[in-house]
């Protein structure tokens, strides 16, 4: 009876050493994950102006980067009007406010001898970087697409396409 008595309490010693620490060292990992977890956000945009369409232009924000880009441009027009044009730029802004813009991602496709092949360099680019206190801030932010090219006739033209959530 007695090995039996020292038997059940060094068992339920075991257990609850064990239940303790699994407690201990799981508390312990769901605090070091909440506070190494990563956000992540997704926001994607389009826009259309009289000349050009663009589609699912991306922002990808974590905790430590963020990465803008990777949509799809369109012209609207005749293609036969920009398919020798030797000029393209795209400029991406973001505003806070009335004063605070700033540009966030830009293209340059140029040529002095001959044409860029516009029809086939419509993706645009991406760019990523660290976050900035401005881009961790929360207050709403709009942002638009200008769009400058010269035609086949070398006239210079320019665009600007706001763009929402899409």
């Amino acid at each position: 009876m007695k090995k039996y008595l020292s038997q059940s309490v060094l068992i339920a010693l075991v257990i609850t050493n064990v239940i303790t620490l699994f407690m201990y060292f799981n508390k312990d990992v769901q605090n070091g994950y909440a506070q190494a977890q990563q956000t992540f956000k997704v926001s994607f945009f389009s826009g259309q102006g009289e000349h050009w369409k663009l589609d699912n232009y991306a922002i990808v924000k974590t905790n430590t980067s963020i990465q803008r880009g990777n949509g799809k441009l369109t012209y609207l027009g005749n293609l036969n009007e920009i398919k020798d044009s030797n000029y393209f730029k795209y400029s991406f802004y973001e505003k806070r406010g009335e004063k605070n813009e700033k540009l966030v991602l830009e293209g340059l496709k140029t040529s002095n001898n001959g044409n860029i092949s516009l029809l086939k360099n419509l993706k645009i680019g991406s760019i990523e970087g660290p976050i900035e206190e401005t881009d961790k801030n929360q207050e709403p932010a709009s942002y638009y697409l200008e769009i400058e090219w010269v035609d086949n006739e070398g006239v210079r033209k320019k665009e600007e396409i706001p763009l929402e959530s899409s």
